[in-house]
């Protein structure tokens, strides 16, 4: 890829998560690894230590992007 492409690409993400965006990417991801048989913990946090903050993250007992072995 040329540089301008991949700057394009980039540019697209969306630099925060509203809540509703971020617990639908939770559904997402426990649905992606519970269809391979694998169930996950996945929850909604808010980012930053500003408790007036609109930004949210997902987090998960996932190690490395890949479900932890029981």
């Amino acid at each position: 890829m040329t540089e301008e492409i991949k700057t394009k690409i980039v540019n697209t993400q969306p630099r925060s998560l509203s809540k509703k965006m971020a617990q639908r990417t939770a559904l997402d991801i426990q649905a992606f690894w519970l269809a391979r048989g694998h169930v996950i913990h996945v929850w909604v946090e808010r980012c930053g230590k500003n408790t007036l903050s609109r930004d949210y993250g997902v987090r998960s007992d996932m190690r490395n992007g890949l479900p932890v072995k029981k």
